[in-house]
């Protein structure tokens, strides 16, 4: 959900809203983004971890050591995968 809030954000302003790039629209659009900051950290605090982007990972390890490179793919991602599911479900 995190990966597209800022997509969303302009669509619910610029379309729903009317404003397009208006001063009030880019105002409204900046405090949107600013609460959905807020809203994911908080997510993050309540999932311990969960809405933490997991491709992250894998940028730093491809350019370091091989076995952190598969640690990374094979385990750390697809577990933060299946914890933001889990942390989902355990929320709805």
């Amino acid at each position: 959900m995190w990966v597209w809030s800022g997509a969303l954000i302009k669509l619910f302003v610029y379309n729903f809203m009317g404003l397009g790039s208006q001063h009030k629209g880019e105002i409204i659009k900046g405090c949107l983004s600013i609460f959905s900051m807020f809203m994911f950290v908080w997510l993050s605090k309540i999932t311990k971890g969960g809405s933490y982007n997991p491709l992250t990972l894998l940028s730093p390890t491809i350019f370091g050591i091989f076995s952190g490179f598969l640690f990374t793919l094979c385990i750390r991602i697809p577990t933060q995968v299946l914890g933001s599911i889990a942390g989902v479900k355990l929320i709805l």
